[in-house]
Formats: structure tokens, sequence, C-alpha cells
């Protein structure tokens, strides 16, 4: 689990009972149908291929934003 909070990923468990997957598994489809990209590049990009952390906060309409906590910037 620890991989997918990192990148803004869900687990579904296999043990679970049929009735959890299936609605983790509708919760999934309903995302994708109202899926966004964001680009987003700093102004003062360092390039010292560290991982930088970011967050993105939305207008109060939106309940959740599932997404990466940050990026690793390109070494030179």
């Amino acid at each position: 689990m620890e991989l997918t909070e990192g990148t803004g990923g869900r687990v579904i468990q296999a043990d679970e009972p049929e009735i959890e997957r299936k609605s983790e598994i509708q919760r999934l489809i309903n995302d994708l149908l109202h899926e966004y990209e964001l680009f987003y590049r700093p102004k003062d990009l360092k390039h010292d291929g560290a991982f930088h952390r970011i967050v993105l906060l939305g207008p109060n309409r939106v309940s959740r934003i599932d997404a990466q906590s940050g990026y690793y910037a390109p070494a030179r």
C-alpha cells in the first residue's frame, strides 16, 4: 500500500468480500470517467535528480484529488 499512496493509486485486495471489491472497482470506473490531466513545471526547476514534494489544492467543490505527492527532478 505504500507504493499506491505515493503514486496516487489504490489497492483492491483479492481476499476482500466480493461486494467490497465490486464497490472499489465501481469507484475506480467513476474516477476514470472524471479524470483530468494536470502538468506542472516549477519556475525554479533544479536539475538535481532529487524528489520534490508538491501539494495540489483544488476548488471547494472538489471532494477528493488523487495525485502523486511529488516528482523527481531531471538530473543533468
